[in-house]
């Protein structure tokens, strides 16, 4: 296993999973564009967050000032309708599941060190990789 995951071994495989005509289609109907957008926002959120309380979730995403623009800008709705018509698409897509009243992401990943989050929620907060690779148990993975 790499830093990240499972290392892709077949990987003609996987670009063959790309829909042909996927960008076209988001041309035609840009709403699936923003849908796609949202859920891998919300999936990363579910991934650094090691997932959300079920009875926060809505408020948390209603709350993001993303999700109130693809609210407002790209499905005419109010915050907090949106972030619960997100969390059903999550859970419908399988981009997310339920697990012990909690919200977390459906994609196999690793979770992060529980000394991550909230230290380095932005990019330029982030660690350099020589100090995330001297972390016992950080993507370094010294175990």
């Amino acid at each position: 296993m790499g830093r990240l995951g499972p290392r892709l071994r077949h990987r003609r495989a996987g670009e063959g999973a790309c829909r042909p005509g996927r960008y076209e289609g988001w041309l035609e109907r840009p709403e699936s564009a923003a849908w796609h957008a949202c859920k891998r926002i919300a999936s990363y959120a579910l991934i650094i967050r090691d997932g959300l309380a079920e009875v926060e979730a809505t408020d948390h995403f209603a709350s993001r000032p993303w999700a109130a623009d693809f609210a407002r800008h790209a499905f005419d709705a109010d915050p907090r309708e949106f972030a619960l018509a997100l969390i059903e698409e999550l859970l419908r897509s399988g981009a997310a599941r339920r697990s012990g009243g909690r919200l977390v992401a459906g994609a196999p990943h690793n979770r992060p060190p529980p000394d991550w989050y909230p230290a380095y929620p932005w990019p330029g907060n982030w660690p350099s990789t020589k100090a995330a690779e001297e972390r016992p148990n950080g993507s370094g993975h010294k175990d």
